[in-house]
């Protein structure tokens, strides 16, 4: 009950980053004491333990909570992949209906596989060599346009990356990129809140079949991170980094400096780059995958994967300001020998590169 006539809207929160953090809101009902919604909220819950949902009233000067339940998230019942149809009770009035479904990342990648779009213009689910090689720039217009976006919109808004935006906005702008239709692309990349472009820009990483940071990679990056000589460990991931291959190499580099610039506004986002690399690592970096078994394992697999791209954004940019000399591609005998190589040199990329 609230009779105050306000704005009311539903909002969730989980325990993320050491403590509850927004994730997502629904829109917002006015005057009514029984709110529907009727929308769908798509959330990353990484690492996290409880879901906290809230139903919240905004009036003209603050914000007062109406309603709330915790959900615990490691209940077996939620982990089977079924929509979960639950009518709980709130504390300290009210009922609230809602459905639940947990996706294993494995779960999502074989999901947007069935729903690829047109495969000429699409851009998610895609191979990265594939969506690349349709570009003039290494680096896809998609990942582009999504930080220029955030960096113009996103670096006062707390919680970017973390909290999520509306499942319909993320829809529609992946559906925009998957048609290759740039005037609604250009609409909606400026229309939609900033944090369903950031959503749209971790689904494009999350649903690569093969990750950004190829899964070959994922085990020597995570034994090179745990080097505990402060130069060995250096020399061993700056290699393995120029050991990408060159597209993924020019992107990996463009959003590590896109991120680093994002932990800069620490302060008013609260996203320090601990936070951004626990939230975009799992995104970027995955271990090799067979089954939803493996799949189950590697999303535990969290304190790995934010080491290794937390050291990436706390390196000195110098060794990030570097351009590809495409008529000098990285032979792939050069890769295999630094993959295999602990103590491989950081000349084996730089030997093939020039300072912009």
């Amino acid at each position: 009950k609230s009779g105050k006539g306000g704005d009311i809207f539903c909002l969730l929160e989980a325990d993320t980053c050491g403590h509850f953090e927004k994730k997502a809101k629904t829109r917002s009902v006015h005057n009514t004491t029984s709110p529907t919604w009727d929308e769908v909220l798509e959330v990353e819950l990484t690492s996290a333990n409880m879901l906290c949902l809230s139903i919240v009233e905004k009036g003209l000067l603050n914000a007062h909570l109406l309603a709330k339940i915790n959900i615990k998230l490691n209940e077996d019942s939620f982990l089977d992949g079924e929509i979960h149809t639950i009518e709980r009770e709130m504390s300290p009035q009210g009922e609230i209906l809602f459905r639940i479904q947990y996706l294993s990342p494995f779960a999502v990648t074989e999901r947007w596989k069935k729903m690829k779009a047109n495969s000429t213009t699409s851009v998610f689910g895609i191979d990265f060599d594939t969506v690349a090689s349709r570009e003039t720039d290494l680096i896809p217009e998609i990942v582009k346009l999504c930080c220029t976006e955030i960096e113009e919109r996103g670096m006062e808004e707390a919680g970017i990356y973390r909290i999520s935006g509306l499942a319909s906005d993320i829809r529609k702008l992946r559906e925009a990129f998957d048609q290759g239709d740039a005037t609604v692309v250009e609409h909606l990349i400026h229309e939609c809140d900033v944090n369903a472009i950031a959503g749209c820009l971790k689904l494009f990483f999350r649903e690569m079949p093969e990750p950004l940071f190829p899964r070959d990679l994922y085990q020597p990056l995570n034994e090179g991170v745990a080097i505990q000589t402060p130069e060995a460990q250096l020399s061993r991931m700056t290699s393995l980094l120029y050991s990408l291959p060159d597209a993924n190499l020019a992107t990996a580099i463009y959003l590590i400096k896109h991120l680093k610039r994002t932990a800069t506004y620490y302060e008013v986002t609260k996203m320090p780059a601990s936070n951004l690399a626990t939230i975009f690592g799992p995104n970027i970096l995955k271990p090799e995958v067979c089954t939803e078994e493996d799949s189950m394992i590697g999303a535990l697999d969290v304190e790995s994967q934010k080491n290794i791209l937390l050291f990436f954004l706390n390196v000195n940019s110098d060794l990030l300001d570097i351009s590809l000399d495409l008529d000098m591609p990285l032979p792939t005998s050069l890769r295999a020998g630094i993959l295999g190589c602990p103590s491989s040199p950081l000349v084996a990329r730089k030997a093939i590169w020039r300072k912009k």
